[in-house]
């Protein structure tokens, strides 16, 4: 994995490569299905990748969003109600047509998730 932990107050990750350049279809749900972990620091590296793919992933995203489907369905629900918020602010901001498409399928996705 291109990260490191950078211990400090608080700890951060490292990124051995910049976050832009990576492929988003490979990294993106490996970083996902991490979430699941438990225990630190493979929770920590998990969230943190997610979170900074996230931000800093522009365009790179809506692609990738079917395949993070199945990782979010697996989740947790508390995992998944702050995923869908960084998941939906990245949708809004990008503000295309594909995107408020690919919004109402994750929220049926959530939403059938949250019922069950």
């Amino acid at each position: 994995m291109p990260i490191q932990i950078e211990h400090g107050s608080p700890n951060k990750i490292a990124w051995k490569i910049e976050v832009g350049k990576l492929d988003y279809h490979h990294y993106l749900p490996i970083f996902m299905e991490g979430i699941r972990e438990k225990q630190d620091p493979y929770r920590f590296l998990a969230v943190q990748g997610v979170t900074d793919l996230l931000f800093n992933g522009q365009a790179k995203i809506l692609p990738v969003i079917p395949q993070l489907i199945i990782p979010i369905k697996s989740k947790s629900l508390s995992s998944v109600s702050s995923l869908k918020v960084h998941l939906v602010s990245k949708l809004i901001v990008g503000g295309s047509q594909p995107a408020t498409i690919m919004k109402f399928k994750l929220d049926l996705t959530l939403f059938h998730f949250s019922r069950t």
